[in-house]
């Protein structure tokens, strides 16, 4: 949520501006996301009075952009501590485009890509009856698997777009149902052939059968 501050500030040739507002946490364009100051504004009508002093010769640009960048990024650590530290700020000011991110783009495609290919199989619960998490046997058309696969869709959707996605992925390690799979659909044999691979040697079973839709045993 932005958040608002109102500050005095005292300048070189001892002039008082009382009463500054300030605001930080708004959404702000990537174009200048590098340049001291972003994520933080300045109301107008007081950047209008520090350039009529600048003009009027009062105060040198060299002091009104050291005073608005100083304060721009004391509001910003305040306001998010992690600014403080260089490389926290630059995932901060991450658009998906990134040197890591673009590291990461090849497995970020394979998953989503993947996904999308489990998602055209819970399209068709007669081929693939059966669904498997890590963990777990469910049938295809169990709610927790829909809840799931039926979310996944192609880039962008309402959810995210690709470099947001990418961004929370590669920083934040975060595979959202809407774009990556967390359930496989599976036709009876290869059910068979995933329980029979997840039982071990004196038949204990590293899986259990889910409780909501009550599969039978592949």
């Amino acid at each position: 949520m932005p958040a608002s501050n109102t500050m005095d500030a005292v300048f070189p040739d001892g002039h008082e501006m009382k009463n500054i507002r300030l605001t930080v946490g708004m959404d702000y364009p990537k174009e200048r996301r590098w340049t001291d100051g972003w994520g933080v504004s300045i109301e107008v009508p007081a950047v209008i009075e520090l350039l009529a002093r600048v003009q009027a010769g009062t105060l040198s640009i060299e002091d009104l952009r050291s005073f608005l960048a100083t304060q721009a990024n004391e509001i910003a650590v305040d306001y998010d501590p992690r600014e403080a530290d260089p490389i926290q700020r630059e995932t901060n000011r991450c658009a998906g485009d990134c040197d890591r991110c673009q590291a990461k783009r090849p497995e970020f495609d394979r998953l989503h890509q993947e996904a999308l290919e489990q998602k055209a199989k819970f399209d068709q619960p007669g081929v693939y009856p059966y669904t498997v998490s890590r963990s777990s046997v469910h049938l295809t058309t169990c709610p927790e698997v829909t809840r799931s696969l039926g979310a996944i869709k192609q880039f962008p959707n309402s959810f995210w777009t690709v470099e947001s996605a990418l961004r929370h992925f590669t920083h934040e390690g975060a595979m959202t149902s809407s774009w990556a799979a967390h359930y496989w659909p599976m036709a009876r044999h290869e059910a068979a052939s995933w329980t029979a691979e997840h039982t071990g040697p004196k038949g204990g079973k590293q899986y259990r059968l889910c409780k909501i839709c009550n599969p039978e045993h592949p």
